[in-house]
């Protein structure tokens, strides 16, 4: 996972694409069966910790999603957790260059 890095426009693979497909079902299941705006309902648990690393992926690699799916990426991903994490790896001066596109 990188939070540093974002690929407007990146092109997934079929299968990726399928995979992005199944999160995006859960995710609004999960939403609708227990009326968010998490993913288990008003309160951040488990599920969207479980997430929230998804989440990241999907916006380093310009994912489109649902409306819903989407509504829950943009959550995820400003929860005061996630921002303190993105945060705190900006200042990190250690790079993997073979993670580096």
């Amino acid at each position: 996972m990188n939070t540093r890095r974002q690929y407007p426009g990146f092109a997934l693979a079929a299968d990726a694409r399928a995979d992005v497909r199944r999160v995006e079902a859960l995710w609004e299941e999960g939403l609708a069966r227990f009326g968010g705006p998490w993913l288990a309902g008003p309160d951040w648990g488990a599920a969207d910790i479980m997430f929230t690393p998804v989440a990241s992926r999907f916006t380093t690699y310009d994912v489109a999603l649902s409306p819903a799916a989407e509504g829950l990426r943009q959550r995820l991903m400003a929860h005061p957790f996630m921002a303190e994490w993105c945060a705190a790896a900006e200042t990190e001066g250690h790079v993997l260059a073979r993670y580096e596109r």
